[in-house]
């Protein structure tokens, strides 16, 4: 019975996760043609006991391609495409508690938009820590909870040689449903978070430069993130691939120009290995 529980809860996993994954990010308008927020691939750790460890290192590849940007002045198609590599790490000191951390380095010159006079170099580095919980049930079966922070530091260089670095600091909660097998694992996890920028310095010119200072003055912005995680091997060594997106449902207003939050059409995909020590399959 308790099989049969764990198959039926997979099924429904499969089919619900792909309707929900959101190909998705956050892009400020009207000026810029590229992310000030950029997804962080989820520590999606499947703990299922005390002393156990997870091990995440992948590579993460985000596209981004954007509808036309409203107002005027820059009505242009903006397409991005971001390399990374991301590692996480997170363990259980005791039953049911979960500590998790991950790093991700995000680095691009291939960004392209006629608005910008051509590719600008784009580098973030975004680090995490989490604490929560975690509950294995219908013996496949792991659903888990964690309370988190993120910091990110971003820096833009343009050819032209002006720069900005914009720092994001961002609390979440997040919560995933798994199905854990020697051969296969399967997620999929929902992060919400509210993000807030710090410490933010450029030398733009006008508009940018007034769309900067205002986003600094901005107080946060909601986060929804999401992500199937896919593992095949056997026991303690797998390949992973994720697939995720996040959206940033926000607008304010200046006094000159109507500012918002567009969503965006943007996927993030990475691939790598997950290494679990310690743990005990059914």
């Amino acid at each position: 019975m308790a099989v049969r529980k764990s198959y039926i809860a997979l099924m429904l996993t499969m089919a619900i996760a792909p309707l929900l994954i959101g190909c998705g990010a956050g892009r400020l308008q009207p000026w810029t043609p590229y992310n000030y927020y950029i997804y962080q691939p989820h520590n999606v750790p499947m703990l299922r006991d005390s002393m156990e460890l997870a091990l995440d290192v992948a590579l993460a590849h985000n596209y981004e391609h954007g509808d036309e940007v409203f107002p005027i002045p820059f009505p242009d198609i903006n397409t991005s495409e971001i390399y990374g590599l991301n590692v996480n790490v997170a363990g259980s000191p005791i039953k049911h508690l979960g500590i998790m951390g991950g790093y991700t380095y995000y680095h691009s010159d291939r960004l392209k938009s006629s608005a910008t006079g051509g590719p600008p170099t784009i580098t973030s580095h975004i680090g995490e820590v989490a604490v929560g919980g975690y509950i294995p049930y219908a013996e496949y079966m792991v659903a888990d909870f964690y309370l988190g922070n993120s910091l990110s530091f971003m820096e833009i260089i343009m050819p032209n040689k002006q720069a900005a670095k914009i720092n994001l600091n961002k609390l979440f909660m997040q919560a995933s449903i798994g199905f854990s097998y020697a051969p296969v694992d399967l997620a999929y996890t929902i992060r919400l978070g509210k993000a807030s920028f710090f410490n933010m310095s450029h030398n733009f010119t006008s508009p940018e430069g007034d769309y900067l200072n205002r986003l600094a003055i901005t107080d946060f912005i909601d986060v929804l993130e999401h992500s199937l995680t896919v593992r095949f091997g056997y026991k303690h060594v797998k390949v992973q691939v994720q697939l995720g997106g996040g959206i940033c449902p926000r607008e304010f207003e200046s006094s000159e120009t109507h500012y918002f939050l567009d969503k965006n059409y943007s996927c993030t995909a990475s691939l790598g290995l997950h290494i679990a020590l310690g743990r005990k399959y059914p």
